[in-house]
């Protein structure tokens, strides 16, 4: 099932309004925020776990973007989460 991952991502990308574009082959640096995320993804979630089947995987995908946005620090957010650091900065924004 690991190596089903870019369509599991395609699928939820569909139902989610999201517009799917594509670079070239072996072109890391066109798209280089989705390709750091999709190498966290594969290294904290899709290698560490044997799916069952394509539920257990979309499962899998969920509880990872969950914790991806929720709890998980980043470096480049002060070693916040995206949710905690936009809650923290909203404040200082001033229309």
């Amino acid at each position: 099932m690991k190596e089903n991952y870019e369509a599991l991502l395609s699928l939820q990308g569909l139902g989610s309004g999201i517009k799917l574009e594509f670079c070239g082959v072996q072109t890391p640096n066109d798209k280089p925020y989705i390709e750091s995320f999709i190498g966290c993804y594969k290294r904290e979630e899709v290698y560490r776990n044997q799916y069952e089947d394509f539920f257990e995987a979309v499962e899998g995908w969920e509880n990872y973007l969950e914790w991806y946005n929720h709890r998980r620090p980043h470096g480049a957010l002060n070693n916040l989460p995206p949710v905690v650091f936009k809650q923290s900065n909203s404040s200082t924004i001033t229309a």
